[in-house]
């Protein structure tokens, strides 16, 4: 995590979450649809991890001027999830507030892996993530550790919900009931 801390408290204060609700913050880029911040290219800011979602906060001299986007790991198509590399283009502002380099920002491949998942009004959306180099494998594994234990919890849902049997075999599991119980 960054010496500073500031990611985290950045992400916390706009977004609304506890500090210690913040498994993972660092700088990053985001780019894609959403129907308050829709971008036209990567946009730098923070990219936090909390145990149910992922949130990008845009990096903005006026706090007025910040937002954020928040994706529940429950709305994500996780079998549409992508890694690649790619040449992105990003706008970086200073703490003055004009962009770096007369606006030319950064430039160069990165490691974008894209997200798709449905917002809150049902619309597919695809957005794209990049997080620096020495941060990534962090990132990833901390992702990928929400994702499976989320998708545990529905699995057992959808299990205790549909099939009788496998609701049995799973209460068996549980150590809920025994073969004694099943035969009377």
């Amino acid at each position: 995590m960054s010496w500073l801390g500031v990611e985290k408290e950045e992400i916390s204060k706009i977004a609304n979450v506890k500090p210690e609700d913040v498994l993972f913050a660092e700088s990053g880029s985001y780019y894609g649809g959403h129907l308050k911040h829709s971008v036209e290219k990567f946009v730098d800011g923070y990219i936090g991890i909390t145990k149910d979602s992922i949130i990008f906060v845009s990096i903005a001299f006026l706090k007025r001027n910040k937002w954020f986007i928040r994706i529940p790991f429950d709305k994500i198509l996780v079998s549409e999830i992508k890694e690649r590399m790619e040449d992105i283009y990003s706008t970086k502002e200073t703490i003055a507030g004009i962009y770096a380099i007369g606006g030319l920002g950064m430039k160069g491949k990165q490691n974008i892996i894209t997200i798709p998942y449905i917002d809150e009004n049902g619309v597919k959306q695809e957005p794209k993530f990049s997080v620096k180099k020495k941060y990534r494998k962090n990132f990833s594994k901390i992702f990928y550790e929400r994702l499976t234990k989320l998708a545990k919890k529905i699995e057992t849902k959808k299990v205790s919900e549909k099939d009788p049997l496998k609701i049995l075999k799973l209460r068996y599991a549980k150590g809920e009931i025994s073969k004694k119980n099943m035969k009377k």
